[in-house]
């Protein structure tokens, strides 16, 4: 049961985080920006990012085992990329902690601006973007996977797909960022109904 609570969760919690998040795309003007004028905003919109990052990995179990046959080469490529995308997320938390807490530190607005410039360029960096941009394609390899094992029916593997189509091509901006995880949180929401269904038969057998 928790693992089924944990999977609804995660897209409540990554909904929230975004729908609470003051620095939409994460330029160093925004992330300046943010830091200076709503710290607390960004420290609660993180700390959730960083909460449904935990909640995210005994969801990827769930994926897994709803999959034992058919489906599972999807599920399984879509369940290591989740992974990756859960540590990219923590990975981002992480950074934006660090960056609400840097305008208390004496420093003046243009060499925040300066530091953040350089991190954001820093290709040490760079190497994060490849744990977040998995996130996508995992959620989307892991619903293919949960379609052809019939766990999941058509239409939430196309909530999935419309949720990835906004994040590789639509415009930015936070009301496509909320009608995308939106779209997520109603996926797993469905995962968890159909799993909770399931577990009270395994736990009489």
């Amino acid at each position: 049961m928790a693992t089924v609570i944990a999977t609804a969760g995660f897209g409540l919690v990554l909904f929230l985080s975004d729908l609470l998040d003051p620095v939409g795309e994460g330029s160093p003007e925004n992330l300046l920006s943010a830091a200076t004028s709503n710290p607390g905003g960004m420290t609660t919109s993180s700390l959730l990012l960083l909460v449904s990052s935990i909640l995210l990995i005994p969801a990827v179990v769930l994926i897994v085992r709803l999959t034992p046959g058919r489906g599972a080469g999807f599920a399984n490529a879509g369940a290591v990329l989740l992974v990756m995308g859960a540590i990219g997320h923590a990975m981002a938390a992480t950074f934006f902690l660090v960056v609400s807490a840097l305008p208390g530190a004496g420093f003046d607005q243009s060499e925040l601006m300066s530091l953040l410039q350089h991190l954001d360029s820093s290709p040490s960096l760079g190497i994060s973007f490849l744990f977040i941009v998995s996130f996508g394609f995992g959620i989307l390899f892991a619903f293919i996977g949960l379609k052809r094992a019939k766990v999941v029916p058509l239409w939430v593997l196309g909530a999935v797909i419309a949720a990835f189509l906004m994040e590789v091509a639509a415009p930015g901006g936070q009301a496509i960022t909320l009608v995308k995880q939106a779209l997520g949180a109603l996926a797993f929401g469905y995962l968890a109904v159909v799993a909770s269904r399931e577990t009270p038969a395994e736990e009489a057998a």
